[in-house]
């Protein structure tokens, strides 16, 4: 059943046979379920390691590993990427590293690098569609673009990827769904912990009872400091353009020629001076310190912007434009801010050209709205999709006429609108703005915040849409806000409530629209990560299936056929709030008596341990439109405090509800109108409406308060120890009552916001 098997051996101490592959690949262990696997066999003598890689593809296939257990996504990686080919055409290997996540740079195109495999080994089975690829390689690191394997006994996080195709073209990017870096292997024990329990195995985490602690780094991450073999800057062909990653550690070495070539070329931009990216220059790279390795400007005259948690879009800067990416969709926009810019070859074909600032755009994804009404950008929208559209000063220019509803695309699945109106208004705005691609429609910009996977993540969307409007200096205000209060009330919920005292939380949903319908837990990233940061705990996984975001390929939800088996889940895992995702058509005539229908709760009574049910659905339009869809994704801050209030409760004074509606509560949503825009130049007011660290109002549960201490009228040496012990444990209840307090000031801000791992 193979196509082709390839086979190169040079030095090692045991040839790479399909024999001994085979061998080997039958005690393969699980990295990514359905996706990948891998076996390796460590050769001491020789000081060699031999590892096996098998995938679902008749691509190229690749694993990666960093220098130790912390970093993740490609910052800093060694890799080994293998394709089998086709008939009549040889399979390929190579040795690459990246310091980003970029297309991966290959050792051999650098002065001080090379290929250092000692064997390598690539077979495709069309039966079975997987691809086997195999290497033998020194333990030790071979040169400095490598990094060890299998030297000590230690967690190593590894990175799977595959070409979803069969292309062996290694500048090929693979997509969000065939690549996965929550998995990590130890080498030398032969442990692994796969994509699948990542969450209870992972050796990431902090200690039981020490959650939010950083970890110690091993080392520092290695900067891969490349110059190609043959002068200028090294990697392939594809890849120049590439080196604008904000945190990479790499260091472009033909920059300075560039500059000045591009200077000479464009004559209307009169002097650097008027180059955007001078005139967005950061004072300090990571203010907040949300990342733990350094940021680099390392472009002339043009600093990269700083992309610190967002895993799904990435700049470059140059002398008079900016190359952007949406590294979900794999879309490329060139923005150019005057003249033109040079057509640098490295760009992918498809790439998208825009003159930046946008002046008239086209919203069709309503998520968007709220990132232009934070960066006041709300009147260069031209046309809205007011169908779906919550914010009420949207309407109010829409009554105004400063603004018209969108005419559907003529593509559409669902509802195709006019393509005469269609076309007339694409032609007056110089871009649309979408959640989904269009590769075929040149005015077209792909937004993806919501599929970031995590709250800050989200926010810092801020900086992608300011990019289109050379915003960057008024993008980074805004998600530093947006952190520091996250901070903040993340700061205060730990210092508030002992691990011990956590309650379980769950997000749920009764998905009829699944094949078959299912009754659904959620383990999505961002929801987990919201939990554990409102002082929630997560369901255990461990033993049940978990499935993949079929957009994605993240951690979606856990599957049940019936409520019963849902209910026991929860009931396992002891939570006491449920957040209903249940989709309602009419949210407002939704109550408690239709949860207990839609969960099959036959008693009206809710199930054991559940004390409270919450709904998304708290802000609506006038026509039933959820904010939660809206509002809510780029404000991690309010988010995060409308949930810690509808957990624990809000002070007297304390901030209204928001999104989060408490169900058992009897609360209703909130419909926002014409009304609530007080005026339709100025702001919405429900922009951000979150807290300062001063005023939280979360009423979080006091502690127990120490009991007396009992004072014989002549102690003893012993009960004069029992004695000043008690005062010790009063002076610990005074302290942890002060916690809150202490958590909201600025000083405390400061330091929290420093806190790598409890942002990240």
């Amino acid at each position: 059943a193979c196509v082709l098997a390839f086979v190169r051996d040079t030095r090692a101490a045991a040839p790479l046979t399909a024999e001994r592959v085979d061998a080997l690949a039958a005690g393969k262990k699980v990295l990514w379920k359905g996706h990948a696997w891998a076996a390796w066999e460590r050769n001491t003598t020789a000081g060699e390691i031999t590892i096996v890689l098998v995938a679902k593809s008749a691509g190229w296939i690749s694993l990666g590993w960093h220098h130790d257990a912390l970093t993740d996504e490609m910052h800093g990686v060694d890799l080994f990427m293998a394709h089998a080919g086709s008939a009549g055409h040889f399979g390929d290997f190579g040795d690459f590293f990246s310091v980003r996540n970029r297309v991966p740079v290959r050792d051999s195109t650098c002065s001080s690098g090379s290929e250092d495999y000692l064997a390598t080994y690539v077979s495709f089975d069309a039966a079975s569609g997987l691809t086997t690829a195999a290497f033998t390689r020194t333990m030790a690191a071979p040169d400095q673009f490598d990094l060890p394997l299998g030297v000590e006994d230690e967690w190593t996080r590894l990175i799977v990827a595959y070409e979803p195709g069969a292309s062996g073209d290694f500048t090929v990017i693979h997509s969000h769904q065939t690549r996965q870096d929550h998995v990590w292997a130890n080498f030398y024990t032969g442990e692994v912990c796969p994509v699948e329990t990542y969450h209870e195995c992972r050796p990431d985490r902090s200690p039981p009872g020490q959650e939010g602690t950083p970890l110690p780094r091993t080392r520092p991450i290695p900067k891969f400091e490349c110059v190609a073999s043959g002068g200028g800057e090294g990697g392939d062909a594809a890849g120049p353009w590439r080196t604008g990653r904000s945190r990479s550690a790499g260091r472009p070495n033909d920059l300075p020629a560039r500059a000045a070539a591009a200077a000479a070329a464009l004559p209307p931009c009169a002097h650097p001076s008027d180059n955007f990216a001078a005139k967005v220059r950061l004072a300090a790279p990571d203010p907040l310190g949300l990342v733990s390795y350094p940021l680099t400007t390392s472009f002339i005259n043009s600093p990269t912007a700083a992309v610190r948690v967002a895993e799904h879009f990435e700049v470059a800067y140059y002398y008079n434009y900016k190359v952007v990416r949406n590294l979900l969709t794999n879309e490329t926009y060139v923005l150019t801010t005057c003249g033109e810019p040079p057509a640098p070859a490295s760009v992918p074909a498809g790439a998208k050209y825009f003159n930046v600032p946008l002046v008239n755009v086209t919203v069709t994804d309503t998520t968007v709205i709220a990132y232009m009404e934070k960066l006041g950008l709300r009147g260069d929208i031209r046309y809205a999709d007011l169908a779906y559209a919550v914010n009420p000063c949207l309407h109010a220019a829409k009554a105004a006429g400063t603004l018209e509803q969108v005419e559907a695309s003529p593509d559409a699945y669902y509802y195709p609108g006019n393509e005469e109106i269609y076309s007339a208004q694409l032609a007056t705005v110089d871009a649309l703005l979408s959640g989904s691609a269009d590769p075929a429609q040149p005015k077209a910009i792909s937004f993806s915040a919501s599929a970031d996977p995590g709250p800050l993540h989200r926010s810092e969307w801020l900086q992608f849409l300011g990019l289109f409007w050379n915003k960057e200096a008024e993008a980074e205000a805004a998600f530093s806000e947006i952190a520091t209060r996250y901070s903040c009330t993340k700061a205060a919920v730990a210092a508030s409530v002992p691990a011990e005292a956590r309650p379980g939380i769950a997000f749920i949903n009764h998905n009829q629209y699944a094949q078959p319908a299912e009754f659904q837990v959620s383990v999505a990233d961002y929801k987990e990560a919201l939990i554990a940061d409102a002082g929630g705990r997560n369901v255990n996984t461990d033993g049940v299936t978990v499935a993949n975001s079929a957009f994605s390929g993240a951690r979606s939800h856990v599957g049940f056929l019936t409520s019963a088996e849902m209910w026991e889940y929860l009931a396992a895992n002891d939570v006491s709030v449920l957040i209903d995702e249940y989709y309602a058509f009419d949210p407002t005539a939704y109550n408690i008596t239709n949860f207990f229908e839609t969960y099959n709760v036959t008693d009206g009574v809710l199930p054991a341990g559940v004390q409270k049910v919450l709904r998304e659905d708290g802000l609506l339009s006038a026509s039933n439109s959820m904010d939660w869809f809206e509002g809510a994704v780029p404000f991690a801050d309010a988010t995060l405090q409308d949930l810690v209030g509808a957990i624990y409760g809000r002070t007297e004074g304390g901030p209204a509800q928001l999104w989060f509606r408490d169900l058992t509560g009897g609360a209703q949503p909130k419909k926002l109108s014409l009304a609530d825009c007080p005026s339709v130049e100025g702001p919405n007011p429900w922009t951000d409406p979150s807290r300062s660290c001063e005023n939280l109002g979360i009423a979080f549960p006091s502690p127990a308060p120490s009991p007396a201490p009992s004072l014989p009228a002549e102690p003893t040496d012993g009960d004069s120890r029992a004695a000043e012990d008690g005062e010790e444990d009063k002076d610990a209840a005074d302290a942890a009552s002060a916690a809150p307090a202490l958590a909201g000031s600025c000083i405390a801000v400061a330091a929290a916001a420093a806190t790598v791992a409890a942002l990240i």
